[in-house]
């Protein structure tokens, strides 16, 4: 059976019938007659290497304030606007299941990662784990084993930007 891989794209209703995707790709006919081919795929032209991360497996990618940062594997880089890649010290936690997405929030000073269900703050040092310390007891009984905070002041907004006990701030939605 002969199969055509160059030519257009498309896809019918129903996928299982046909479903035919070209992409990053043009086809190009070949202008002499007696070729054995009468098309050729060329990639799309402008594409290049930009930068290469190690480990490769990107999680997150955050841009903002003319910057870029990824998380990949368990590492934390910036990639600088002419492709130099800068590793920062310290790792993040991995998840076990796949997909293992990690997410950034930025609040224009510092970085708050989040990934593989542990918290992480960047001031420009690298990540380095939240620790949250309150007074008061929580209990965690119940048919559902909801957390129900039973003494002490509970959280509330108005402590967005106050410092913590461990010197980190916490970071305002």
């Amino acid at each position: 059976m002969k199969i055509s891989l160059s030519g257009p794209s498309y896809t019918l209703q129903s996928v299982t019938a046909a479903a035919q995707q070209t992409m990053n790709f043009y086809p190009e006919t070949i202008a002499v007659p007696d070729e054995p081919r009468h098309q050729v795929l060329f990639g799309r032209p402008g594409l290049k290497l930009f930068a290469t991360l190690s480990p490769a497996k990107i999680r997150c990618l955050w841009a903002g304030g003319d910057r870029l940062f990824a998380i990949h594997g368990n590492k934390e880089s910036e990639i600088h606007f002419d492709g130099t890649v800068t590793a920062q010290p310290g790792t993040v936690a991995t998840g076990s299941i796949e997909p293992d997405p990690a997410q950034i929030v930025s609040n224009g000073h510092q970085l708050l990662i989040i990934s593989g269900g542990l918290v992480y703050c960047d001031n420009g040092a690298g990540p380095v784990p939240v620790t949250f310390s309150f007074t008061g007891t929580a209990s965690a009984t119940g048919t559902n084993d909801q957390l129900h905070w039973l003494t002490g002041t509970p959280f509330n907004f108005s402590m967005v930007g106050k410092t913590f006990a461990n010197g980190r701030q916490l970071l305002s939605r």
